[in-house]
């Protein structure tokens, strides 16, 4: 997530917010890979993230799930300090 924002932008997303695959939960548990890194390296399963204004998020999901493509919207995306994690995740 952080290589598609601007540095002074940081993002929240919100877990509860999409179904992620179950093959994330076996790699968790068989291959006791932590949490952390399966947000990190391995996104969730969440192949594309595409980063609008806020006024145009519903009419992007429309369009997007007009194609046939399944889409959501995370949370928010905002001004941050370099102090915090640029992508903070919530549930």
């Amino acid at each position: 997530m952080t290589r598609v924002l601007p540095e002074a932008m940081h993002a929240r997303i919100d877990l509860d917010s999409f179904e992620r695959p179950p093959i994330f939960r076996l790699i968790a548990e068989q291959g006791r890979v932590e949490k952390t890194e399966l947000k990190t390296s391995l996104g969730l399963g969440v192949s594309l993230i595409i980063v609008v204004a806020a006024d145009a998020s519903f009419a992007a999901v429309e369009a997007l799930e007009a194609t046939g493509e399944t889409a959501w919207m995370f949370n928010d995306v905002h001004a941050g300090t370099t102090a915090e994690a640029r992508v903070i995740f919530t549930s």
